[in-house]
C-alpha cells in the first residue's frame, strides 16, 4: 500500500497578532511515491526537499506560494536523502551511503550531472549510514554517521581510502572531495 505524506510549510504567526494562538499552515505538495526526509531553504526562497531517491525543487510564485515540484534529479535506489546543503550555485546532498555535489542545481533546472565526493557505507542496512551535514568556519563541511553496533567502513574519496571503525563519526570533508 502506498503511503501518502503530505509535505506542509508552516508559517509563523506572531501570538500577539494570531486571534487563535494557532499556526497556519498551508499545504504545499503530496507525494504518493517518495517519503520527503530533508528540506532547505535558500535566499531566493527556494525549497530543496530529499526524498528516498530524487531531489525536488519548489519555485516561490508571485502569489507567495510555490509552483508545482520539479525533480532536480534522482539518485539510486534506497538512497536516502537525508540532508541538503547549498553553496554558491551548486547543491550538496547526503545521502545514507555517499556524498554527493550537484555543480550548478541551485540555478539550473535542467542536465543535472551527481558527482560523488564521498561514499563507503554499504546501504543494506537502514540503522546505519550518513545522518546529517553542516558547513564548517573554514568552508570545509563536518558529516555525522552512525551505525547500529561497532563496525568497520572503508570511505573513499578519489583516490583515497580511509577506514573507520566504531558506532559512528563525525568525519570532516573539503568540499572538493
Amino acid at each position: 500500500m502506498r503511503t501518502l505524506i503530505t509535505l506542509l510549510l508552516l508559517l509563523c504567526i506572531s501570538p500577539a497578532r494570531a486571534e487563535d494562538g494557532e499556526l497556519k499552515r498551508v499545504q504545499i505538495d503530496t507525494l504518493a511515491d517518495e517519503a520527503p526526509q530533508s528540506i532547505r531553504t535558500d535566499m531566493m526562497g527556494r525549497l530543496f526537499v530529499g526524498a528516498r531517491t530524487a531531489l525536488f525543487v519548489y519555485e516561490p510564485n508571485e502569489q507567495g506560494g510555490y509552483q508545482p515540484r520539479k525533480l532536480l534529479i534522482r539518485f539510486p535506489p534506497g538512497s536516502d536523502v537525508h540532508d541538503i546543503e547549498a553553496r554558491g550555485h551548486d547543491l550538496y546532498a547526503l545521502t545514507r551511503s555517499a556524498l554527493y555535489v550537484i555543480p550548478d542545481g541551485a540555478r539550473k533546472r535542467d542536465n543535472l550531472k551527481l558527482r560523488k565526493l564521498l561514499w563507503g557505507v554499504p546501504r543494506g542496512d537502514d540503522r546505519q549510514g550518513f545522518r546529517a551535514f553542516a558547513w564548517g568556519p573554514e568552508g570545509d563541511l563536518y558529516i555525522a554517521m552512525g551505525a547500529a553496533s561497532n563496525s568497520s567502513w572503508t570511505f573513499f574519496s578519489g583516490d583515497t581510502k580511509t577506514p573507520c571503525r566504531g558506532a559512528g563519526a563525525v568525519l570532516r570533508c573539503r568540499p572538493d572531495g
